[in-house]
């Protein structure tokens, strides 16, 4: 099926889904290939029954996301739909013709979902999904752009800044975050969108003030940004090369570049005073841990507790069964299985903590599989009695490095997961 057939119904252009975002921006660039033709379906030799059509319903960026509607190459999106379990490849169809189509290898293929890095030389426009015996799909409806990135710069030295009360709107500019609650390594970084309300193209410098101390941690500076255009501006949780170990709060403080302070910021509190005030600033707060049950729940006494009864490696929290469970941390999948006495269990490496965390009696065995990455808050599974469990409980572990059964220890989980147990975390984490 070629692209000109392939291209129908294409009136509407929407804009990517960043509410859908990932951490961690700046994915490496993934390899793609010229394509001139997306090939198409039909019955199998000896005529038998071609497999249905992939169909996309949405597409939303993951990382990478420049602005409203924009991403750059080595981001990373998430095409959404139906029929997507046998798919191979990702189109960039840009432009009316063949000439500028790029493919790329489709990534977490599941039936409802499959990531694609943006490759280099993709350009604006459709995608559209193909693989196995089935037909190409349509085109999808949403629309990638192909943008350029705000640009981060180094804070070097003292830096400080004032913090400010949250203020969403001046004369030139008008700024928003995705969410006011952000987790490290989860489906949400912590992103502002600025949009420009001069009359003309405007440059902008951002600054990132840790609000406990006024401490400038990230600046960005962005191209001028076309009059109602949006620009976003993408952080990944990270201080310097340290990831907070604990909930912190967060200022974007945004000036027009010409009205922006001296790069090098203000070096003592009493300069900072007197440096300009953003024009806009907007405050988020980081969460490096979610609490893994998304539902009521009770934590076990006992010989439930770490230590309890023969060894209790863990600390159980209680709950109905089929509770979701979210992972307490992203991370890599480092071992999932069925065991006598853990019944289905999970490993996941834990993004820049050096420990692992271990969920036990899972309902079913654990949706991600060994290798995959996981984000913070994503659903693993749900509360089970597998194993050897008395009662629907969750039996979770800490282990230090490096790692489960690899030469760590195992640690009292009970303190953390009080300090994660807020209101809502599970629910917030996944975006619920």
């Amino acid at each position: 099926m070629k692209k000109s057939v392939l291209r129908h119904e294409r009136t509407r252009t929407i804009t990517i889904g960043l509410a859908a975002l990932c951490a961690s921006a700046g994915a490496a660039a993934g390899a793609g290939s010229a394509h001139g033709q997306v090939k198409a379906g039909g019955a199998g030799a000896g005529g038998a029954t071609a497999a249905p059509a992939p169909a996309i319903s949405a597409v939303a960026c993951r990382s990478g996301c420049v602005a409203l509607d924009a991403v750059e190459p080595g981001a990373t999106l998430r095409v959404k739909g139906t029929n997507l379990g046998a798919v191979e490849e990702v189109v960039f169809l840009g432009g009316p013709g063949e000439a500028d189509d790029v493919a790329a290898r489709a990534t977490r293929v599941r039936g409802t979902s499959v990531d694609v890095v943006v490759p280099l030389g993709a350009a604006d426009g459709p995608l559209a999904v193909q693989g196995g015996d089935a037909p190409a799909s349509a085109p999808s409806r949403d629309q990638v752009r192909i943008g350029a990135a705000a640009e981060e710069e180094a804070v070097t030295g003292p830096s400080t800044a004032r913090v400010v009360a949250d203020t969403a709107a001046s004369a030139t500019l008008e700024a928003r975050v995705t969410s006011r609650t952000v987790y490290y390594a989860g489906a949400t970084p912590a992103t502002l969108r600025v949009r420009v309300k001069a009359p003309a193209p405007t440059a902008l410098s951002v600054a990132l003030v840790r609000v406990s101390d006024g401490a400038i941690v990230r600046r960005w500076s962005t191209p001028p940004v076309a009059p109602g255009a949006e620009q976003a501006v993408v952080w990944n949780g990270r201080v310097g090369r340290q990831v907070p170990s604990r909930r912190e709060r967060f200022q974007f403080q945004v000036w027009t570049a010409a009205a922006a302070p001296a790069a090098a910021g203000a070096p003592t509190a009493s300069a900072a005073q007197a440096a300009p005030a953003p024009e806009v600033a907007e405050t988020v707060e980081l969460r490096p841990y979610a609490f893994p049950i998304d539902g009521p729940h009770r934590y076990g006494e006992g010989a439930a507790r770490f230590g309890g009864g023969r060894g209790h490696e863990g600390q159980d929290v209680f709950a109905e069964c089929g509770t979701p469970i979210v992972a307490a941390r992203g991370g890599a999948v480092q071992f999932k299985g069925t065991h006598a006495r853990a019944g289905n269990y999970l490993v996941i490496d834990g993004d820049g903590t050096g420990r692992d965390f271990a969920y036990m009696h899972l309902q079913a065995p654990a949706l991600p599989d060994k290798g995959d990455r996981v984000e913070t808050g994503e659903v693993i599974g749900y509360v089970g009695d597998t194993g050897a469990a008395s009662g629907c409980h969750l039996h979770f572990e800490i282990w230090s490095a490096p790692g489960w059964y690899e030469g760590g220890r195992p640690i009292d989980p009970l303190p953390s997961l009080k300090s994660w147990d807020l209101p809502g975390s599970a629910s917030r984490a996944r975006g619920a």
